[in-house]
């Protein structure tokens, strides 16, 4: 029996490794461009990411974190965003309640998601 050869496959250009598919989320009116932060910069800053309101950029810490850090960290950060636009600031403008009432949101939200997978689909459905 003859032997087949498969062809050989072209080596491709490596493309650079990233843990985030979105790159772009819209709060009310705004567009977000969400970007990946270097883990030295997040290091020096002691920060999972953050938010500039003005250029409309969220940043996130994808390397040596774990998958449901950069969940969490994602709509940590979307509803800092949620909070700008819609001129939500809970107690005080100097940041500091804010970030309380966003830090335990956020934290509940990613609960809800990781404990009822079908939840997610269930609301795009609904959508539609």
């Amino acid at each position: 029996m003859p032997r087949t050869v498969k062809p050989r496959q072209p080596k491709l250009p490596k493309k650079p490794v990233t843990r985030l598919d979105v790159t772009r989320v819209k709060v009310g009116y705004k567009y977000y461009d969400i970007k990946e932060i270097d883990a030295e910069v997040a290091n020096t800053d002691a920060i999972y990411g953050d938010t500039d309101n003005d250029a409309s950029v969220i940043r996130v810490r994808t390397e040596k974190v774990q998958d449901l850090e950069i969940m969490n960290t994602l709509v940590h950060e979307i509803l800092h965003a949620v909070c700008s636009v819609f001129n939500i600031y809970p107690v005080d403008a100097s940041g500091v309640e804010e970030e309380r009432v966003v830090n335990l949101m956020a934290n509940g939200l990613t609960t809800v998601i990781v404990d009822n997978p079908e939840f997610l689909d269930q609301l795009v459905k609904l959508k539609q």
